[in-house]
């Protein structure tokens, strides 16, 4: 009884502290939404949450999968070189996800489409680098146990995403204000792993050996190949109805959507994600243990479940009468106010 105690408590705390620092950032988002749906329109919306889930959707294979691997090493210079492996990967998909941006635009100038979408695609490659950057480093510090500096990132990606935006959207940036929001937060998010790395671990760069980088692709090659059918129906799950509405609706109806699901999976996001995390490495450990992870899974699925269910019950009953309340409806008279009425706010 005494050893399931000691077990059961470090995974809980530390997974208390990624809900604390999630949780945060899920307020801070939720405090500035109804902001942002009175600043920006649905069409804007739309057209920002269709170069998201393009970037998103790069970002899900920008590794390779190979960043799963960081944990899963027994020895720190292991671990290291399995994260140099991984941004070496990250900086090369960009690389030539960027070279392919540039010869489609020399040869076939129509493939992205007209507007802000043909100009934002140039950004893509800078996305899915801070993308797959932050999700190394999230393994990285999730290697090392450091769950409070992941719960910090959590709340200033949040407050740099919403904070930007919110800004630039006063200034009258339009949708631009969106994408750009979204940048400077993952900028922010990556800035601060990579300043806090080179202050705690900067140490463990001597042990990068090149040598050891074909051997560890080999040891775990399978991650690419296994995780190859998991990715494509993640992407299919988070994206595909988003590429599906903006080809059968406008944009506006889109940004109707992503708003939707956003608020929706705050609670899925704030548990599911830091209880995942805490998870993976400890299923890591048991596993060079005792070659089973089974019970340890069954046990936080049945708690997840537990801990999620209110939320659940709260939207099915409520749902339409909260999102009325917070984002404004035909009879609110803040959300009648259009971008022209904003010039109280804005520079001309």
């Amino acid at each position: 009884m005494i050893d399931i105690i000691t077990r059961k408590k470090p995974f809980l705390t530390n997974t208390f502290k990624l809900v604390a620092g999630a949780g945060i950032g899920q307020a801070i988002s939720l405090a500035i939404a109804p902001l942002l749906t009175r600043i920006y329109s649905p069409a804007e919306f739309g057209l920002y949450t269709f170069f998201i889930s393009i970037a998103g959707g790069f970002g899900l294979v920008a590794t390779l999968r190979y960043e799963m691997a960081i944990i899963l090493q027994k020895r720190s210079d292991e671990g290291i070189n399995m994260a140099s492996i991984s941004m070496t990967i990250t900086f090369l998909i960009s690389c030539i996800l960027l070279a392919g941006i540039a010869l489609l635009s020399l040869f076939y100038p129509e493939f992205a489409g007209e507007g802000e979408l043909r100009q934002m695609i140039y950004l893509l490659p800078l996305l899915v680098l801070l993308i797959g950057a932050g999700n190394i480093f999230q393994h990285w510090f999730n290697r090392q146990g450091k769950y409070s500096i992941l719960a910090t990132g959590k709340v200033i990606n949040s407050l740099g995403n919403n904070g930007g935006m919110l800004v630039l959207g006063v200034l009258g940036m339009g949708v631009w204000g969106l994408v750009d929001g979204f940048i400077f937060g993952s900028g922010l998010f990556v800035l601060f792993f990579l300043l806090i790395f080179i202050y705690y671990d900067h140490h463990v760069l001597k042990d990068i050996r090149l040598f050891s980088f074909p051997i560890l692709l080999r040891r775990h090659r399978d991650l690419p190949l296994a995780n190859s059918p998991q990715v494509v129906l993640e992407m299919l799950q988070n994206y595909g109805i988003i590429y599906l509405a903006k080809i059968f609706f406008d944009a506006s109806v889109v940004g109707w959507y992503a708003l939707s699901m956003r608020i929706m999976q705050a609670p899925l996001l704030l548990i599911g994600s830091s209880i995942s995390q805490v998870l993976y490495k400890d299923a890591a450990e048991q596993y060079k243990v005792t070659g089973q992870i089974r019970d340890m899974v069954w046990k936080t699925l049945k708690i997840a479940m537990l801990v999620g269910l209110p939320f659940l019950l709260v939207l099915l009953v409520a749902g339409p009468w909260l999102f009325a309340l917070v984002f404004g409806d035909a009879e609110d008279p803040w959300s009648r106010f259009q971008r022209k009425d904003l010039y109280c706010f804005r520079f001309r």
